[in-house]
């Protein structure tokens, strides 16, 4: 029997994950280590003043964005992918949690999203050919990136070569991310619940660490690590968030009243400007171009003055408005969910369409093999009414010959 998928059961934390450093220092993890550094680091034009670095987003797989079977759901509502194993095809069936298009094109625009899953290659590159539409996963790691230690899957995130304090792991298992505790988000499994909105929860937490220096600092202090499996304490990130939120609000409005000196001070009718009117002057917007330069340059030095110790989560402020980034974004998702809508009605009534034709198909085919045999038989009758006819004559001529040695015996 092949396991294709993560354990489905959630270890309890143990004392294995007590004993970090004899992980480490075992020979499982000396023969693992060897595979470290399998990714390039990440590629960013650091010039150009709209581009910020992502941080990436490590996203397990089987009860975390989706539950899988290899028998049919009782309600219908599953995907089919079907993989070959070994020579061997098999057919898995799918539940995508709720929310699941919605969270990975939200995170798509915030994090680079990468998969790890202790599940075998063939099912992972599969079903995220299934659930990644918009293909926002840049890469996947399966079973064989994982550490195999005491009869539970490890995932070390060194093996992503990417800063450790950029890099987040959202795991259903404690245990995957044991190697990496202050980067490790819990989820809770997930079977199928259709009012599941954990992925929708996480949303705003997520939003908040894409900005702030070192992601381990804020999970440490919203990780409840006392009981036997991680939890989030949700309060205590809501009083993070709001903290944050009072300190852009305030900075937000000060950045505006710069944006509008910068404009009167270049004669840019600001309204014109925001309708994209046609009546701006196109040659007084180049001119300029070196101002808003230097006025982006300013506004960097302006957010360094105002608070010192947060230096990058303010640059982040000046390049992006998350208010209307979310507004747009909200926007794309509804028109991709109903695109998603149509393609998947289109490919129901393409796949009616093709049973459909392949049944009338048979049934001509039948009939024809039908007609065939009919003709067959008939040719068949003809033949023997030939013959009929033939052994007839035959009989006939046979009476006439008797007939005329029997009037030439009677002459004689």
């Amino acid at each position: 029997n092949i396991n294709f998928f993560s354990p489905t059961k959630v270890i309890k934390l143990s004392p294995i994950t007590n004993n970090i450093q004899k992980i480490i220092s075992s020979n499982d993890y000396r023969l693992y280590s060897q595979k470290i550094n399998i990714f390039p680091q990440n590629n960013f034009n650091y010039n150009d003043v709209n581009n910020v670095k992502k941080k990436t987003l490590v996203l397990d797989i089987d009860e975390t964005l989706v539950h899988s079977s290899m028998d049919p759901f009782p309600n219908g509502n599953h995907l089919i992918i079907n993989i070959n194993v070994k020579g061997k095809n098999y057919n898995i069936y799918v539940l995508k949690r709720p929310f699941l298009e919605q969270f990975l094109q939200e995170m798509s625009y915030l994090y680079e999203i990468i998969v790890f899953t202790a599940s075998i290659s063939e099912y992972a590159e599969a079903l995220v050919k299934l659930i990644d539409k918009n293909k926002v996963i840049k890469h996947i790691l399966n079973r064989s990136h994982c550490l195999f230690y005491q009869g539970s899957y490890i995932k070390d995130l060194k093996l992503i070569n990417r800063d450790i304090k950029n890099l987040i792991i959202i795991d259903n298992n404690p245990i995957s991310y044991m190697l990496n505790k202050e980067n490790g988000i819990p989820i809770l499994s997930w079977y199928g619940e259709p009012k599941d909105n954990e992925l929708i929860k996480l949303i705003p937490l997520l939003k908040y660490l894409a900005k702030v220096d070192d992601v381990r600092n804020i999970i440490n202090k919203i990780i409840d690590r006392k009981n036997e499996t991680d939890q989030l304490k949700f309060d205590v990130i809501h009083q993070i968030i709001e903290k944050d939120n009072l300190i852009y609000n305030n900075f937000n409005n000060t950045i505006n009243n710069q944006n509008n000196s910068f404009f009167i001070s270049n004669n840019i009718n600001i309204n014109n400007f925001n309708n994209n009117s046609p009546n701006i002057n196109i040659n007084n917007m180049n001119n300029n171009k070196n101002n808003l330069k230097n006025f982006n340059i300013n506004k960097r030095i302006y957010v360094k003055k105002i608070n010192n110790n947060d230096n990058k989560k303010m640059n982040f402020y000046i390049n992006k408005n998350d208010k209307n980034i979310n507004y747009n974004i909200d926007k794309i998702i509804n028109n991709r969910n109903n695109i998603d809508k149509i393609n998947n009605n289109i490919d129901k009534i393409n796949n009616n369409k093709n049973i459909i034709g392949n049944n009338n198909i048979d049934r001509i085919n039948n009939n024809k093999n039908i007609i065939n045999i009919n003709n067959n038989l008939f040719d068949n009758k003809i033949n023997l009414s030939n013959r009929n006819n033939n052994i007839q004559n035959n009989i006939n001529k046979i009476d006439n010959a008797k007939n005329n040695n029997n009037k030439q015996i009677n002459n004689l």
